[in-house]
């Protein structure tokens, strides 16, 4: 396969990948009954793009996803913990993963999303949604709640990922 056309292919799947992207965050938008499953659907695109094309793809893949949701999306606070969580959350795992030591990984992992689980609350809090209150429950509880949350995300997500180099990527050639 000439260089040429293998540049296509990488392109070519990079924008189908995009639209369903695009296609699950209008979605929610539209339906936001379905809660986070579609930002979890939404954020496994960026991972096919890791798998088959490379980092380079991957961070444009994330731009190009955020900046086209932004104008096709009508309802644009649904895209906040796209733009800020799922959305990157493909890259983070990766390269937090590169590391190879599982404990080290999790707390890494723990961090960065209490973070910006953190920095996510407030600006819903203070830019969107000034009288939003959280249930009456002990703020630990509350944190240790969305840490099980996201470790459940996470296994998810690298049982995705498995699945996919195992089932999938074979019957890719690009």
């Amino acid at each position: 396969m000439t260089q040429r056309r293998q540049g296509s292919n990488k392109i070519a799947l990079s924008a189908i990948l995009l639209a369903f992207c695009i296609s699950t965050l209008f979605f929610q938008s539209v339906f936001p009954f379905a809660n986070f499953t579609i930002y979890i659907i939404s954020s496994l695109y960026i991972a096919i793009v890791l798998i088959e094309i490379g980092i380079p793809y991957a961070v444009l893949f994330y731009f190009a996803s955020c900046i086209l949701s932004f104008l096709i999306v009508p309802n644009k606070v649904f895209l906040v913990p796209y733009f800020i969580f799922f959305g990157i959350y493909g890259l983070v795992k990766f390269g937090i993963e590169k590391i190879g030591n599982m404990p080290l990984e999790i707390i890494l992992k723990l961090v960065i999303f209490n973070v910006i689980a953190s920095m996510g609350m407030l600006f819903i809090r203070t830019m969107l949604f000034q009288s939003i209150s959280l249930p009456n429950l002990p703020i630990i509880l509350i944190v240790v709640i969305f840490e099980i949350a996201f470790l459940a995300y996470d296994y998810f997500y690298t049982l995705f990922i498995d699945f996919y180099i195992k089932r999938i990527h074979k019957l890719i050639r690009l």
